[in-house]
């Protein structure tokens, strides 16, 4: 025998005044329309909310250091790598307790434009990349351990090419990502003995060694083709972030390099990586 119309209700838009209008049916489809009807009914009223990102978290007692989220935001990942897994995201502006930091994919800093491998562990769990993060570990704080981290440069040793027309600067390391190459000389030829390091360049381009070229114009002052001039590298972990793994030769303008006859001391050392190192600007 032929269907009986069956009458259904139908949700109207707004669940505070739902209204119902009646419609004619075919019996035999009866229990799937119900079934529609309430599945529609239950996700408008008791759908969960969708999972979105933290808002700025609190002070965490147990930082060492901040940083501060700008741009888009910052990703907190599992490990040092963009290919790992996103635990949560932060909104810029937002101030993040830092217990420490471990290397990890080399990543271009947002502002500066310079590589950097510092991934910072977060208070609470997970590393963000230092490149998309304002502000620095203490100076003085050293690499922590991380899942899927790297090794932290081992050792390096810089090679350099004088001539009346400048400096080529070259390095090759242990697990040595980026470069910080400076040079030693006195500005001023009336204070001969007033030596400073100057920044040469902050690099991560190897092709294949770590390389970098001074103009002998570039220079603040000219050195004369047989004054000895202090070449160096350091392997970095991004601008402002020195290690003391670093290497000193002597070259002359004329061409005549040799080793260096005394390594620079504790204190010489620190001043020539902080240099090294540093954000690049005028010199």
């Amino acid at each position: 025998m032929p269907a009986q119309p069956v009458a259904l209700p139908v949700a109207g838009a707004a669940h505070s005044r739902r209204r119902f209008r009646w419609v004619a049916m075919p019996g035999g489809v009866l229990v799937l329309a119900l079934i529609l009807v309430y599945v529609g009914w239950f996700r408008e009223d008791n759908a969960p909310a969708p999972v979105v990102g933290p808002s700025c978290p609190p002070a965490q007692a147990d930082a060492l250091f901040t940083g501060t989220t700008y741009g888009s935001g910052a990703n907190v990942r599992r490990g040092p790598a963009l290919g790992a897994d996103i635990l949560y995201s932060f909104p810029p502006g937002c101030v993040l307790g830092l217990t420490g930091y471990c290397p990890g994919q080399n990543i271009t800093d947002a502002t500066a434009g310079t590589p950097d491998v510092r991934w910072f562990l977060v208070a609470g769990g997970g590393v963000v990349a230092s490149a998309v993060i304002h502000g620095n570990a203490p100076a003085d704080l050293r690499p922590s351990g991380c899942p899927d981290d790297r090794p932290a440069p081992a050792s390096i040793t810089v090679g350099a090419v004088a001539h009346p027309a400048g400096l080529r600067l070259s390095a090759q390391g242990t697990h040595v990502e980026i470069v910080g190459f400076a040079v030693r000389y006195a500005d001023d030829p009336a204070l001969p003995a007033e030596h400073r390091w100057h920044q040469v360049a902050l690099t991560d381009a190897t092709t294949p060694a770590f390389e970098a070229v001074r103009r002998a114009d570039q220079l603040r002052r000219r050195p004369a083709p047989t004054e000895d001039v202090m070449v160096a590298a350091v392997a970095c972990l991004g601008g402002q972030g020195p290690t003391d793994v670093l290497d000193v030769r002597v070259a002359r303008m004329d061409g005549v390099n040799r080793p260096v006859v005394r390594p620079p001391d504790s204190g010489e050392s620190e001043r020539l990586a902080s240099t090294a190192c540093a954000y690049p600007r005028a010199d």
